[in-house]
């Protein structure tokens, strides 16, 4: 009986492919990049960011002429044969002239060099809970921050597999040369970046109080209740106080 259960339990998820992801960035230019392949049928829309199409070409289909349509935040797949890969470019130095730190900033030290960006800026995933491996291809010396879980590299290449929380939650995604550590706490690893104008010492700094705030969180059940989270320490210069403003976002 326990057989046949654990037969009806996980066939179904062994049916389900894995869409795959490849994300660039040229720095040049500040424009990432997306190409994405769809296992099977694609879905029936892409989630975005509103005003993502402000600083994009509509994406296109690789080896194929199919015409994308889109609404606001949906970017529809309608006429894509199965299996179809499409592409699509986010110039992020049109968003950070668009002042808006709820889009994109660029912290420097030289531009392109420190980019805080929404993550359905450019990146643009279903909301149909699919999985996916995105593979990421960088500058020498450059970093990604994100939600997204490490599964390993693939002939030098890193690998990522975003969690399946829906499209529209908010995530934020750095990009750039920048410090980034891997702090071990309570059974888990948590993957901290200091983006914008740190010295070496005062990033130290901002490491070990991560560090030791994590590990009064983990001290109280004796693991840190959260699978290797995304932190990101942003530079905003001079405050008044010592943390003006933090928040918790959960998409990704």
């Amino acid at each position: 009986m326990y057989r046949i259960a654990l037969i009806l339990l996980f066939l179904p998820l062994s049916l389900f492919g894995q869409d795959k992801y490849r994300v660039s960035y040229s720095p040049q230019d500040m424009t990432v990049h997306v190409e994405a392949c769809f296992d099977g049928p694609p879905p029936s829309y892409l989630h975005r960011n509103a005003d993502a199409a402000d600083f994009s070409e509509a994406p296109r289909q690789l080896n194929g002429d199919w015409q994308s349509s889109s609404s606001g935040s949906r970017v529809y797949t309608r006429g894509l044969d199965q299996n179809a890969c499409i592409e699509w470019s986010v110039n992020l130095g049109l968003a950070i002239e668009r002042n808006d730190y709820r889009l994109a900033l660029d912290l420097g030290p030289k531009p392109g060099e420190g980019l805080l960006t929404r993550g359905d800026l450019w990146f643009w995933r279903d909301n149909e809970r699919r999985q996916i491996e995105v593979s990421v291809i960088l500058p020498e010396g450059y970093s990604l921050s994100t939600p997204w879980k490490p599964a390993g590299t693939r002939s030098g290449v890193a690998l990522f597999r975003p969690s399946p929380t829906s499209a529209s939650w908010s995530t934020r995604m750095a990009i750039g040369r920048f410090e980034t550590r891997i702090l071990d706490v309570g059974g888990t690893h948590l993957r901290a970046a200091a983006v914008g104008d740190f010295s070496g010492k005062s990033a130290d700094a901002f490491f070990d109080w991560i560090q030791s705030t994590a590990e009064s969180v983990a001290s109280v059940h004796g693991d840190y209740p959260q699978q290797d989270p995304q932190i990101l320490i942003v530079a905003i210069g001079a405050q008044g106080e010592a943390v003006p403003w933090a928040h918790v976002v959960r998409g990704g």
